[in-house]
């Protein structure tokens, strides 16, 4: 197993599948190149090149309709092996057949087993990359699919020379049998990789236990497999591109035939010595660029960069038949597309079908592989046929007409790689969490019962709930009247707008209007709220008059202007809220401090300031709160003192977002600032967040590089809630080196907790789990600080997916992340997401950032980090490991700027002088 390992890129429990897998391939391979050279030479040796050679292709493309009907209802029958085991059986006793059959020279012989070569040289490699995409996650496929296509190309150039060996020494009829006995080899291999993995090849889709999965096959008929990839645009895309390289790639054979019959008229021997030549020297070259550079570029550029190889190449090749002899032009660009079809292309175009669901992976390849790459052979033998009609020497047209079908083919290329990123979101889309609520449409009973009968709750929320669910239904039937009835001077005019704009009362109503003298004030201010929009003249009136006395109002009508007016200032007099404010109680001081905000009136500003200045209650929080509203320069600083203190913070940040972009400059030079203390700095990032401006967003881009980790990740975690509906503005360069701080410390913590072994006293056990804490946060952080840059849902669909229990998920996580990440990142941020074990894991760590190996190195340098709780951990598993090698540390970290971590370290020296841990002990690791 150790010696698999070394020579293939699989993992020990992989190593055996791929290999067989490979042998698979190779025995496909020779089989297809075989066939193709005998069937090729047949039909030109004994019919000859002409025009129903091109109409044979066009009749291929009839019959793969059929054919994908049988195909796709035994798939859906069917487990895997069972399907590619009876279709081998079949082929192998159609070989025999044709071999008892092709001796009596009948010309329809001929062309029925050009038909069935054509479908065969299909069907053979798609059964086993149907099988290979069931086995694989697309991580796997991404790293082993090179490998399957290596023992593919390998078999292509040993059934190409072999050919060409036969021909000339026992002719081509022997080859009939033989292809027979490498089918039967290849049932025998793809039933031994069932018994080996018998989840993923001797399961029928029908067996699926998902209720999603089984109503996707009983919808899968022809016509809405069809309709799925005609509808979904990265099928869509996709079945394009197969049928624009069947295009070219038909044009490229028909020319290539065309002049060989010409060269060789009627000798089938000649005819198969060089058609089996040039296919075992094109499967030379697919060895060469899969064996040296199919990995490399997978790996590097993506799988977008593997499928613009070939169309580039074709592209350029295309140019030697308008400039050179058209014969050996032909040839050169046969080559090119033999080589490189069968390596790079065909490694990452089986790739693009992992993301698709394993019920539709039978039909929708099938249907794409057979029915869109014949359509494109079909179109190709049109076109070809019109050119031989038209201008019967038309090499250089044909020519042209490649360069341009290969530019058509290079466009689909980059949009089917943006199309199998799409896909890769796709499959993990379906862990986001989806809101199950509804919005309530008032001509649903059942729905309006509901909220009804909720209204003689006993439970005040339960009363509000129902009741803000009614206001909703009504300001969607009759839109925002408050802010024009507030905007109008006098009550005449107000009561004339209302009457025009008054709905007509729901039935609900008389049921609601109780609900005034509610006991709860909140659950009577917004049962005021609802009457005003179907009583308003009648109540606002009744506000108006409460609001006119000089004794304090209820505390409803005080509480709908605060929580439902649209500007309460307009209905209240300055000088009769200061006289209601002298005999209010705690509770109403509250409402008004909220209320004189509001108004921004500067006859309150004094009051509002003493009341913030007083002792803590809650209306000493609101009126901190309402002195944000006025924006005043020289209330900024008191304002951020109270940010300091746990009972006025929240009102502190909410006063200080108000301010907007003014207040921007300094916060940023506080963050800055070394005297200003963490608890200030702490709240910053929350207050820039919120005010979303160009300038508070390069302060948050700045944050993310601070000391401190709370602020740093309160920075991130506001860039993040920016980035969900707005441009940063920033590209990814911006974000690269707080991305590899953060690899470096998972890279760290993974090198500690694999250094503290399995812990045995109460202080390492601490520490390990604080670690192990720190790794999954840390792996958030990493998702977060991606989001800032990937398309917007990409990072958090991949986080979804990396979490997720489902190994397909978290391999199309990573896939996606790979092809986003820029190159900078790969070496360092990869291996973190990689299937690989932890030790492993962690040597790459130690060789790329230079981390130490030894525990009491390991411990003394995570002193130096940022995170403060992690650093009091390993302070106190020091402090039961003893003095020796950790002093010199622990003294260090009496000058760190956590004062809670120099108390730590000033703890274990005192421990330690008092004899609390003599002798350091030894952990596994160090």
């Amino acid at each position: 197993m150790s010696l698999l390992t070394r020579f293939l890129p699989a993992q020990r429990n992989e190593a055996i599948t791929t290999l067989l897998m490979a042998a698979y391939f190779f025995l496909a391979m020779a089989s297809v190149s075989i066939l193709k050279s005998v069937q090729n030479a047949l039909y030109l040796g004994r019919v000859g090149f002409d025009l129903r050679l091109p109409l044979i292709y066009v009749a291929l493309a009839v019959i793969s309709g059929p054919i994908v009907s049988l195909f796709r209802l035994l798939g859906l029958r069917l487990t895997q092996v069972w399907l590619t085991g009876l279709t081998l059986g079949f082929l192998a006793l159609n070989l025999v057949l044709f071999a008892a059959l092709i001796e009596r020279d009948d010309p329809w012989l001929y062309v029925a087993f050009y038909l069935w070569g054509g479908v065969v040289s299909v069907l053979l490699p798609m059964l086993g990359w149907i099988a290979a995409s069931k086995l694989f996650t697309t991580r796997q496929a991404k790293r082993l699919f090179a490998t399957l296509g290596a023992g593919g190309i390998l078999g292509g150039i040993a059934g190409g020379y072999y050919t060409a060996f036969a021909a000339a020494y026992s002719g081509v009829e022997l080859l009939f049998h033989q292809v027979a006995i490498l089918m039967a080899a290849m049932m025998l291999l793809m039933a031994f990789v069932a018994r080996l993995h018998p989840q993923s090849l001797h399961k029928a889709p029908s067996q699926s236990p998902s209720p999603e999965s089984q109503g996707a096959q009983q919808k899968l008929s022809w016509g809405s497999t069809l309709r799925e990839i005609t509808h979904t645009r990265y099928l869509a895309a996709l079945a394009g591109l197969v049928l624009v390289s069947g295009l070219v790639t038909t044009l490229i054979d028909l020319q290539y035939k065309w002049m060989l019959g010409n060269r060789y008229p009627g000798d089938e021997t000649d005819i198969s010595e060089f058609f089996g030549g040039l296919l075992g020297t094109a499967f030379v070259l697919s060895a060469l660029v899969q064996f040296l550079a199919t990995n490399p570029v997978l790996r590097h550029l993506g799988v977008g960069t593997g499928l613009l190889v070939l169309p580039a190449a074709v592209f350029l090749g295309s140019f030697g038949i308008l400039l050179a002899s058209p014969f050996w032009a032909a040839v050169v660009l046969r080559g090119l597309d033999g080589g490189l079809r069968n390596s790079i292309y065909r490694t990452s175009s089986e790739l693009l079908f992992v993301p698709i669901a394993s019920s539709q992976s039978v039909a929708v390849k099938s249907l794409i592989d057979l029915v869109a790459y014949r359509v494109g052979d079909a179109l190709a033998a049109a076109v070809f046929l019109t050119l031989a009609l038209m201008l019967p020497d038309s090499p250089r047209v044909m020519g042209f007409l490649v360069a341009a079908s290969a530019a058509l083919w290079i466009l689909l290329a980059l949009q089917v790689r943006e199309g199998y990123l799409r896909s890769l979101r796709k499959s993990m889309e379906i862990r986001s969490p989806r809101s199950t609520r509804r919005v309530l449409r008032m001509g649903e009973a059942v729905a309006e019962k509901t909220v009804l009968n909720a209204l003689n709750s006993a439970n005040p929320s339960k009363v509000r709930l129902a009741l803000h669910q009614l206001i909703a239904v009504a300001d969607s039937d009759s839109g925002e009247w408050e802010a024009q009835y507030s905007a109008a001077d006098d009550v005449r005019v107000e009561s004339r707008v209302v009457s025009i704009l008054d709905p007509a009362p729901p039935r609900w109503l008389p049921s609601v209007e109780p609900l005034e003298r509610h006991p709860d004030r909140r659950v009577a201010a917004a049962a005021f709220s609802l009457i005003c929009r179907y009583r308003r003249e009648q109540s606002i009136q009744r506000l108006k008059e409460a609001l006119a006395s000089d004794q304090l109002p209820s505390p409803p009508y005080l509480d709908y202007l605060d929580q439902y007016a649209a500007s309460p200032g307009h209905y209240l007099d300055p000088q009769r809220v200061l006289r209601w404010q002298e005999g209010a109680s705690t509770e109403q001081g509250e409402l008004l401090a909220r209320l004189m905000g509001k108004t921004r009136s500067e006859l309150f500003k004094p009051l509002l300031l003493n009341w913030a200045q007083s002792a803590r209650s809650p209306r000493s929080q609101a009126a901190i709160d309402a002195l944000g509203r006025y924006g005043d320069p020289e209330l900024a600083d008191f304002l951020v003192s109270r940010l300091g203190r746990n009972w006025s913070r929240l009102s502190a940040r909410r006063a200080l977002i108000r301010y907007g972009d003014a207040i921007v400059d300094r916060l940023i030079a506080l963050l800055r600032q070394p005297g200003c203390s963490l608890e200030v700095k702490r709240e910053i990032p929350l207050i820039l967040a919120r005010i979303n401006t160009q300038e508070s967003r390069a302060g948050l881009v700045a944050a993310l590089y601070l000391p401190d980790v709370t602020v740093s990740y309160r920075a991130l975690k506001g860039l993040n809630r920016i980035r969900d509906f707005d441009d940063l503005s920033y590209n990814s360069a911006s974000f690269l080196p707080i991305l590899q701080l953060w690899s470096k410390q998972y890279y760290e913590l993974l090198n500690m907790d694999l250094a503290l072994g399995e812990a045995s006293t109460p202080a390492l056990r601490l520490l390990r789990a604080a670690v192990r804490e720190r790794l999954e946060w840390t792996i958030e952080k990493i998702f977060r600080g991606l989001g800032l840059f990937f398309p917007v849902g990409d990072a958090y669909y991949s986080y979804l997916g990396y979490t997720s229990d489902s190994r397909e998920l978290r391999a199309n996580a990573v896939e996606l992340i790979e092809s986003r990440l820029p190159g900078e990142l790969k070496k360092t941020m990869l291996p973190i997401f990689s299937e690989g074990e932890t030790p492993e894991i962690a040597r790459i760590g130690r060789r790329v950032f230079g981390l130490a190996s030894e525990l009491p190195r390991i411990l003394g340098e995570a002193l130096f980090e940022r995170d403060p709780w992690l650093k009091c951990c390993i302070l106190a598993a020091m402090a039961e490991l003893g003095p020796r090698g950790y002093e010199p540390s622990v003294r260090q970290a009496l000058e760190d700027i956590h004062p809670r971590v120099s108390e730590t370290a000033d703890w274990v020296l005192e421990a330690w002088k008092s004899g609390g841990a003599e002798d350091a002990r030894t952990v596994p690791g160090d």
